[in-house]
């Protein structure tokens, strides 16, 4: 599966530019890219996954997603610009969502209107992936309940690790002479 073909470019001052996913979603109702990043490991890896995004109101007849869905969004601020992001919504509050990815430890307050999308197809090694099916539905239970252990354990291996850097350090370079 192709993520973008020719009817997403665009001619601009001889420079082909993209269409926005909001664009792509407006006109066909679907998009399909593969994943990038580590925020939602060991759901999805970089390069291997394909997503499928419909718009929220595609989806749900109020446009608001639930807790569990792995929601897209675009923080509208100049340094993230064109930059999307993809993590799963642990909570529902009035006006925004609190979301995190499934291998991060902090929590994002996302407006309602910041969410471009929301995941609602995944396809793994040309296999797709059953969203409503038992194994799914028992990772997200699983990795969602462990999320204050998950912290806590980061935590805890982020405090060990800084008092050993210059050890580390003296060591590398004690083995490199």
């Amino acid at each position: 599966m192709n993520a973008l073909d020719n009817s997403e470019k665009k001619e601009k001052g001889g420079a082909v530019v993209f269409a926005s996913i909001e664009e792509i979603l407006e006109k066909k109702g679907s998009f399909v890219w593969a994943t990038q990043g580590r925020s939602m490991r060991p759901l999805l890896k970089t390069n291997r996954d394909l997503v499928e995004i419909k718009k929220p109101q595609d989806v749900y007849p109020d446009g608001i997603l639930k807790v569990n869905d792995v929601a897209l969004y675009r923080i509208p601020m100049q340094r993230f610009e064109g930059q999307y992001i993809l993590h799963r919504v642990r909570k529902v509050c009035d006006g925004y969502y609190i979301i995190c990815g499934d291998n991060n430890v902090n929590m994002e307050r996302v407006p309602f209107d910041w969410v471009v999308g929301v995941m609602c197809g995944l396809t793994r090694r040309g296999h797709e992936v059953d969203l409503n099916g038992a194994v799914y539905k028992a990772y997200v239970k699983h990795w969602g309940s462990r999320y204050r252990r998950r912290m806590v354990l980061k935590r805890i291996g982020a405090s060990i690790k800084k008092p050993l850097r210059p050890i580390k350090r003296r060591l590398r370079q004690m083995l490199k002479k």
